[in-house]
């Protein structure tokens, strides 16, 4: 909000000082100038942050997502049952790919499935969007297996647009 303020007493001073500066009439009707320069600073502040928001909206998500995602592997590394894990991704495509390497001696598959749910939600709740699924609703996420054995199975996926994980039988 103070930028917002601050970017309407700026934009207030210089489109009053261009006003009186190239003004036909110059140094006369200061008063209507008052007036036209407090319109074209509102009205300019209005389009700057309709834009900045914009691409805000477009451009800072993936990184960010990514960044709370990768943040969150230690926690998946402390479960009985997770050998390791790891992140990799695609912003072209919208690709998000958690690797996570499995004992699958010291782990069901119900259990796993609530970890995965629950390291998705922590994730989420570093960010202004605290709904995993709300946050990763534009993603593609791929849960793959990453062991030894299993090197690359996929254990779950979420197609873009879509809300639910699917799991692989």
């Amino acid at each position: 909000m103070q930028g917002i303020i601050l970017n309407i007493i700026s934009f207030f001073i210089g489109s009053f000082l261009v006003l009186r500066l190239f003004s036909p009439w110059a140094k006369t009707y200061w008063k209507n100038e008052l007036i036209i320069a407090l319109i074209q600073a509102v009205v300019f502040t209005i389009i700057l942050v309709s834009i900045s928001h914009h691409n805000n909206n477009k451009t800072n998500n993936f990184p960010l997502i990514i960044n709370t995602l990768a943040k969150n592997t230690t926690e998946l590394n402390r479960e009985p049952g997770i050998i390791r894990s790891a992140i990799a991704s695609d912003p072209n495509k919208n690709l998000i790919k958690v690797g996570i390497g499995i004992d699958h001696t010291k782990i069901t598959d119900y259990r796993l499935k609530q970890i995965v749910e629950s390291y998705l939600s922590n994730s989420a709740a570093l960010t202004k969007e605290h709904d995993w699924k709300k946050l990763l609703l534009p993603y593609t996420i791929i849960i793959e297996d990453i062991g030894d054995s299993n090197n690359g199975r996929i254990l779950a996926q979420k197609q873009s647009g879509k809300t639910d994980l699917s799991w692989s039988e």
